[in-house]
């Protein structure tokens, strides 16, 4: 997971968030960059890991990627604050 934020007064004006293997290919996760885009990163960390996983569709043997793409973004957002 990389994640590139820029803090604007505390808020977040620039997001950009890309997952790696959750998928075949690095995946942006455009609905937890909206989330977290003109809010204060704190305020906004619960939002933004469900933003991320919104219309997940994990295989039958890989569920966990769900559960653990959530931890991801938890963990690196919670670094920045």
């Amino acid at each position: 997971m990389a994640a590139i934020i820029t803090n604007k007064n505390d808020i977040a004006s620039d997001v950009r968030i890309v997952f790696g293997g959750v998928a075949p290919f690095p995946l942006r996760a455009t609905g937890a960059e909206a989330a977290l885009k003109g809010k204060k990163v704190r305020e906004a960390v619960s939002r933004v890991c469900q933003a991320a996983v919104e219309g997940a569709q994990p295989l039958s043997n890989n569920g966990y990627k769900v559960k653990a793409t959530k931890g991801l973004i938890e963990d690196a957002l919670s670094s920045l604050v």
